[in-house]
């Protein structure tokens, strides 16, 4: 009951902008820092070549259903050295071939594989929000906690001049 209570609080601060009694200046001070961390994290930079490279895999999965052309060629020479009354030969030989493969129907395989690399491009965009979602947890946990310490020492160091006091 008491941490749901805390969930609240930490959110209503959110909300409200502004995490502890620091004022506004506090809450912009922890906004650009959370963005900071975020823009220049190796995690969200990971998670946005994963990204990329699902878009790179789904565009070739769709490349399936295009014309495949395939240009092969090969060119010798021969020189056929006879007796020396008859004199030498020169063959030349050269071969070029293309080839166009067009699929027409393949009972589902392409249609199935564009599926399969499209979950794959939503599941690696999902990821990337988790990322950066768990470097904004982590980052307001880590400014909360230490919010919470620099009260309690200041709360100490209060404790101190009011003793000195008595």
């Amino acid at each position: 009951m008491r941490c749901a209570k805390l969930v609240v609080v930490v959110v209503v601060a959110m909300l409200a902008g502004f995490v502890g009694v620091q004022g506004e200046a506090k809450a912009e001070d922890y906004r650009i820092a959370l963005a900071r961390l975020v823009a220049g994290h190796k995690r969200v930079a990971g998670a946005a070549a994963e990204v990329r490279g699902a878009d790179a895999a789904l565009s070739r999965a769709r490349g399936g259903w295009y014309p495949d052309v395939t240009v092969t060629g090969n060119q010798g020479r021969q020189i056929v050295r006879r007796s020396a009354t008859e004199g030498s030969a020169r063959l030349y030989a050269g071969e070029i071939g293309v080839a166009v493969r067009q699929p027409v129907w393949d009972f589902g395989k392409i249609g199935g594989e564009i599926e399969k690399a499209d979950l794959s491009r939503q599941q690696a965009q999902t990821g990337a929000v988790v990322v950066v979602q768990d470097l904004l947890l982590e980052g307001l946990t880590a400014y909360i906690n230490l919010n919470r310490a620099m009260s309690m020492f200041d709360y100490a160091e209060r404790s101190v001049v009011n003793v000195q006091k008595q």
